[in-house]
């Protein structure tokens, strides 16, 4: 009783005396330092903050001193950062190469209202909790389960069909989850180091000791067959950041239109501060250190304005053909850019006038195959033909890394009609000739502007490049996508991209900032919410508020966590006040 009536004393002395001094203020800038923003954690778990979550939610607070800003990349990642910097005050300008945004968001639409995404099509919205608040909470765009398995669907290897109730005695996720588990039990710091030179295939057989044949097996059920060069941290990375039962999910109507959202969130930005321009490549970017400003050059000509901040959002492989001048202050960037490794991918969309997978019972999942296709996707993404006669697009082949490259060298004509003859083979009871109704191929390693479907690392890469891909040049250029971040392949990746950056960009002052959430700074910063309501109070904190064995009590203000990742650089003034 008497301890606790001494700390009530002593609390409200302190507060008397902090409410008394003239108020100060203390400016924080949430992520990073002068060298830009840091990498994002490798735990998957630890990616995620508050502050994202929030920014997701409700966008960002009111800037303090408005930026000039370029974003190059008309995608996901830069569309958001054009949005939620524009609403907090900057002025944006993005740039986008193509006649389209969306990047490799990609929603093919053919007569009679069928459509298909030949880009980014499962979103897991479970677990990619930021574009689940964009798509569900910002613009409550409408989703529809995505049907990933659905058991009539069949697998046909060595000219053979094998019903999937066969593949219950002996799976090869099984095998695959037994191999790995020793991975994922690991923290990823110990996983990286002990397994991030060891490619998928020379794991599977020297570490985890399995059979030729079992490897085969593996990779032409899981699709890591054509992956097998990739490193085994990054595949298995994938697997620990979404569970074998995921639920996939799509926006009923096409994934574009969260592109859509997005553009015209940015277009009714008051003052015209978020400016969308399509078909203006930009070709150079002119840094200056001495200034830290940039400007950019489009068509041979320089584009009008200074830049305080100039966010590159394309792909490696877009980024690496940017002439970034000096080139001296690139190098790093440069040598990253080239080394990183790309997959390709393939998607061959026909359309039929009759949905003649329906007549045997399958109404999505995909069927596999070591035929030229692959995997065959009959989810139907058309929202106006609901019955089997109505007709729909279908996914006739989708295929990753090199078993992509086989399409990509082909004539359309020639990759519609194999992946015709490859699906008469796998459903041999059906004239799938007789119900075409026409074909759609694209192939992300051809495409001009992203020139590859996504990132994915070989061994060493992750030790060696990760942080370079990332690293901003001076603090003036910044490098966002999905290739900077580790969900690589996936729209989240692209998103959590954004994120790390606006957290970097955005300042905040507050009247106060207490140093530590446990219980005697959560007690200060209620009394002194009483004492100056005006006041606005910051409580930076290492672990959870209210956490005794949090980090109140430290004097060291260098860098905090807030709950979760949150790494923040504190530029205190005159004010800080340690707990």
């Amino acid at each position: 009783m008497i301890l606790s009536n001494m700390f009530i004393w002593l609390l409200t002395l302190f507060v008397f005396q902090i409410a008394s001094r003239p108020s100060h203020s203390a400016r924080l800038r949430f992520h990073g330092d002068n060298n830009g923003p840091p990498p994002l954690d490798l735990d998957p778990n630890n990616m995620y903050n508050e502050q994202m979550l929030n920014t997701a939610q409700q966008g960002l607070p009111k800037c303090l001193t408005p930026r000039n800003v370029a974003v190059i990349g008309g995608g996901v990642a830069g569309l958001i950062t054009a949005l939620e910097l524009s609403l907090s005050g900057h002025m944006v300008q993005l740039f986008e190469a193509s006649n389209r945004l969306g990047g490799r968001i990609y929603t093919y639409r053919a007569p009679k209202g069928y459509i298909t995404e030949l880009g980014a099509m499962r979103l897991p919205l479970d677990q990619h909790l930021l574009l689940a608040t964009y798509i569900k909470s910002r613009f409550g765009l409408p989703i529809k389960q995505f049907q990933h398995y659905n058991p009539n669907t069949v697998v046909y290897l060595n000219v053979g069909n094998i019903c999937n109730e066969v593949l219950k005695k002996k799976t090869p996720w099984a095998l695959w989850g037994t191999a790995i588990k020793p991975l994922l039990d690991m923290d990823d710091a110990t996983q990286l180091r002990m397994y991030g030179a060891y490619s998928v295939q020379f794991y599977l057989m020297e570490v985890a000791n399995l059979s030729r044949g079992a490897v085969d097996f593996i990779g032409l059920m899981l699709n890591l067959e054509a992956d097998m060069y990739a490193s085994i941290v990054e595949i298995a990375r994938d697997f620990k950041l979404l569970p074998v039962n995921a639920n996939f999910s799509h926006i009923d109507g096409g994934n574009d239109l969260l592109i859509n959202a997005l553009a015209k969130a940015c277009q009714t930005v008051l003052n015209g501060r978020c400016s969308l321009y399509l078909n203006r490549p930009i070709s150079s970017v002119l840094y200056s250190s001495s200034s830290h400003t940039g400007t950019l050059e489009s068509k041979g000509l320089t584009v009008p304005g200074n830049f305080t901040d100039i966010v590159v959002a394309t792909t490696a492989r877009a980024a690496n053909a940017i002439d970034f001048r000096p080139r001296i202050e690139f190098i790093t960037k440069y040598q990253a850019l080239r080394q990183l490794n790309y997959d390709c991918a393939s998607k061959i969309a026909h359309s039929f006038s009759v949905r003649w997978w329906e007549k045997q019972v399958i109404t999505g999942g995909h069927s596999i195959t070591d035929l030229p296709v692959r995997f065959v996707y009959y989810y139907n993404f058309s929202t106006t033909s609901n019955r089997t006669e109505d007709g729909a697009i279908m996914l006739s082949s989708y295929t990753w890394a090199q078993d992509a490259l086989l399409w990509s060298g082909m004539r359309d004509n020639q990759s519609c009609r194999l992946a015709l003859d490859n699906l008469n083979l796998i459903h041999a009871t059906s004239d799938v000739y007789s119900y075409e109704a026409g074909c759609q191929t694209y192939h992300w390693c051809n495409d001009p502007y992203s020139l590859g479907a996504y990132a994915l690392f070989t061994p060493y890469q992750e030790v060696n490049i990760h942080n370079d891909l990332g690293a901003s040049v001076g603090d003036t250029v910044h490098f966002i996508g999905e290739h900077t971040s580790l969900a690589h392949a996936w729209v989240e990746g692209a998103v959590l991209s954004s994120m790390r950056l606006l957290m970097h960009l955005q300042e905040e002052v507050f009247d106060l900032a207490i140093i530590g959430g446990g219980p005697l700074g959560l007690a200060t910063a209620l009394a002194m919410s009483q004492k100056q309501p005006t006041w606005r109070i910051a409580i930076i904190e290492r672990f959870q508020l209210g956490n005794t064995q949090g980090s109140s009590g430290s004097s060291d203000i260098r860098q905090f966590q807030q709950a979760y990742v949150e790494w923040y650089m504190s530029d205190l003034g005159r004010l800080a006040v340690p707990m």
